[in-house]
């Protein structure tokens, strides 16, 4: 599983397209569901199912949270792909880079459609110094 960040809202759609172009899958073989759509579903997921895709909203510098399910690609065909779909259509995305923990932040890529991807750190603060740090929380976990 990888859980990765879009900055923008996207729609069930656009997150089907998005699996469908990274992971080279027919449109019949991606599933997208919110967290309360897969509790009720428990262990019966449809059978042409190659790729589960489960989306959250989520508060701060992304607005949809995806949790990739059912897949298995290696991370820099991953990364090569999502970047030539964020640059088609023109979203930025945030996903975990592989040296995960540095100074006790995540580190993450982030993919724009127009510059080359960087790395950026996530914080905990609600204060954003500079462009190298990242915040978001998943807004059913919000108290």
């Amino acid at each position: 599983m990888i859980d990765f960040f879009v900055k923008e809202a996207i729609s069930d759609e656009e997150a089907s397209l998005l699996l469908q172009q990274v992971f080279s899958l027919a449109e019949n073989k991606v599933v997208i569901l919110s967290l309360q759509e897969i509790e009720n579903l428990g262990k019966k997921l449809p059978k042409f199912c190659e790729c589960l895709g489960v989306k959250s909203l989520i508060e701060g510098d992304a607005c949809t949270l995806l949790q990739i399910h059912r897949i298995e690609i290696p991370l820099d065909i991953f990364l090569k792909r999502l970047q030539y779909f964020c640059k088609t259509e023109s979203i930025t995305c945030y996903v975990p880079s592989e040296n995960i923990y540095t100074s006790s932040y995540y580190n993450y890529y982030k993919i724009m459609p127009d510059c080359e991807m960087i790395e950026v750190s996530e914080w905990l603060k609600d204060d954003n110094e500079n462009n190298e740090q990242i915040y978001f929380h998943n807004k059913l976990m919000k108290n």
